[in-house]
């Protein structure tokens, strides 16, 4: 199982994902996890991943040119979106190199307050995918035209939250629990639900 985070907190997930079950399923290669920093597919000399929305309004809202060329970098899939010509302002900044690349696309899932509540049956269908790349917003939301990259979009549930990376770390222990008890009992793969 391959999962990827991509957020502007990808530290968030060093204490969690370097513990307890997190980390014996890594040490096991039965969860191979990466957290990218959407900081690195900026081009300005202030890593900017945030602007107004277009037409005003109040807030900000996570650009989608970052989004769109981590996409891109991450999974190794063209989504028709090219970087900005260099002018000569942009601090070199090209993205870590992806670990996993393949050309093989992720199930690929926003966390978003307007999403499916997040509840065990999700977890078992989460646990069924081999690759899972998480994108969390921030600020106001993300702009509208990065969730066409979006299979599906979830939420914890009806409360407020301040930081939505609790949300990916909420469902990466979700979904691997649950995909332990299938592992258990033999019934991974078979289409059976939790």
């Amino acid at each position: 199982m391959i999962i990827e985070t991509l957020s502007t907190f990808p530290h968030m997930y060093d204490s969690v994902m370097g513990s307890s079950m997190m980390q014996r399923a890594q040490d096991k290669g039965i969860l191979d996890f990466t957290a990218y920093d959407l900081r690195d597919w900026t081009h300005d000399r202030h890593r900017t991943t945030d602007d107004d929305p277009y037409g005003g309004g109040a807030g900000l809202i996570m650009k989608c040119e970052p989004i769109f060329e981590a996409y891109q970098a991450i999974t190794g899939c063209d989504v028709g979106y090219a970087a900005p010509a260099a002018t000569g302002n942009e601090q070199p900044t090209t993205g870590p190199a992806p670990r996993h690349a393949d050309g093989i696309r992720p199930k690929t899932i926003f966390l978003s307050p307007c999403g499916r509540p997040f509840d065990d049956a999700m977890a078992c269908e989460l646990a069924r995918e081999e690759r899972l790349l998480f994108v969390c917003g921030h600020y106001e939301g993300i702009d509208e035209r990065a969730y066409d990259l979006a299979d599906c979009q979830i939420s914890l549930g009806d409360f407020a939250r301040r930081l939505r990376p609790d949300e990916r770390r909420a469902r990466v222990d979700g979904r691997d629990r649950c995909r332990g008890a299938q592992d258990r009992r033999g019934t991974r793969g078979r289409g059976r639900g939790c």
